[in-house]
């Protein structure tokens, strides 16, 4: 009798107590909420800054493109290659699904592009608006891919020599880099970048930058 109820105090005590109970406990939910990390329903605002090189090709010898060239009739280099002016870009996003934001960009130059001639050094700022997705890919645990696809419409007040301003222009653009999600809330990322406009003139241009974003 001793010994059986010896074998029932053994089975109750603590020690012997079954460990799934812990196991079998559900993530609560401020954990849950920091492992999603997705933009998925949020609305975004973003700024980044950029600077890079371009090549200009001109569709006329009158045309100024920021190099000059003793060997051409009017002065004028018919391909100009250089650094594009410094610029901030403003965004504001949606996450319309789990890898998937649209968003528009505004890039505004700091600092002034080539003027009319080489005697006007009164260049205009960057001015363009350019709409566009962007696509997560390869995600890690706080870290992933993306690229993007946009169009471009560029308001650049450029002008000729005559001081009559010059069509908008229009094209293309793509940017690739690494997100870091610090939080559902906000992230920092880099990036490369490609623009492609050819209404005005060729311009190619390829720029690198850095840029942070908030969400809500």
């Amino acid at each position: 009798m001793r010994f059986a109820c010896l074998l029932l105090l053994i089975a109750a005590s603590p020690a012997w107590a079954d460990d799934d109970d812990d196991k079998a406990k559900p993530i609560t939910e401020p954990e849950h909420q920091s492992r999603r990390l997705d933009h998925d329903g949020q609305f975004g605002l973003s700024v980044r800054f950029a600077d890079g090189v371009r090549a200009v090709t001109t569709y006329e010898d009158s045309t100024y493109c920021g190099k000059s060239d003793a060997t051409t009739s009017s002065g004028y280099a018919p391909v100009c290659v250089g650094r594009t002016p410094f610029q901030v870009q403003l965004e504001a996003s949606y996450g319309v699904k789990r890898k998937l934001d649209v968003f528009a960009e505004l890039r505004l130059g700091i600092e002034a592009d080539f003027g009319a001639s080489p005697t006007m050094d009164n260049g205009p700022h960057i001015v363009s608006l350019s709409p566009g997705l962007r696509v997560f890919y390869s995600e890690g645990r706080q870290s992933k891919l993306f690229s993007t696809a946009q169009l471009l419409f560029d308001f650049s007040s450029y002008k000729d020599a005559s001081g009559i301003a010059k069509s908008s222009d229009f094209g293309v653009r793509n940017l690739n880099g690494l997100w870091f999600e610090l939080d559902r809330s906000y992230a920092a990322y880099v990036y490369v970048g490609e623009t492609l406009t050819f209404v005005r003139w060729l311009d190619f241009s390829l720029e690198a930058g850095a840029g942070f974003q908030v969400r809500y």
